[in-house]
Parts: C-alpha cells; sequence; structure tokens
C-alpha cells in the first residue's frame, strides 16, 4: 500500500467477451483510487506485447487454458 502497509490480495482472473470496453471507476473508495492508476480491458493480444511486467505472470497461459474450456469462460 502506499503507506507502506501491507496486505494480503486475493485476486481472481477472468476471461470475458465484451462488445463494450469501457471501465468505470464510479464506486471506488478513495483508497481504491489512490492505489489504482488506471482501469481497461486487455485483448490477449495486447497482453502478449506490453512491455510492462503482467501480474500474474502466467495469465497467458492462463488464456490459453481457459480457452481450452470454453465451459469455464
Amino acid at each position: 500500500m502506499p503507506d507502506a502497509e501491507q496486505v494480503i490480495a486475493v485476486e481472481h482472473y477472468y476471461v470475458v467477451h465484451v462488445s463494450n470496453e469501457q471501465c468505470s471507476v464510479e464506486g471506488w473508495s478513495d483508497q481504491e483510487r489512490e492505489v489504482v492508476s488506471d482501469v481497461r480491458w486487455w485483448s490477449e493480444s495486447e497482453l502478449a506485447v506490453c512491455p510492462e511486467e503482467i501480474y500474474p505472470q502466467d495469465l497467458l497461459i492462463l488464456f490459453a487454458q481457459a480457452d481450452k474450456n470454453p465451459d469455464h469462460h
């Protein structure tokens, strides 16, 4: 956290197919706004060429696994 407080975070990742790619920060707390600089949808191809460090580091592998199991989408 910005104040050096350590937290345990449980994160969930989903493969989502959308027609509208607009994201909103409406309803976020002040703390969420403080620690998250931006939010947006990413395609698998965008993630593959992104120069930034992506977490989890095996996200593209998880995409591939999700594609093999369409019932879990």
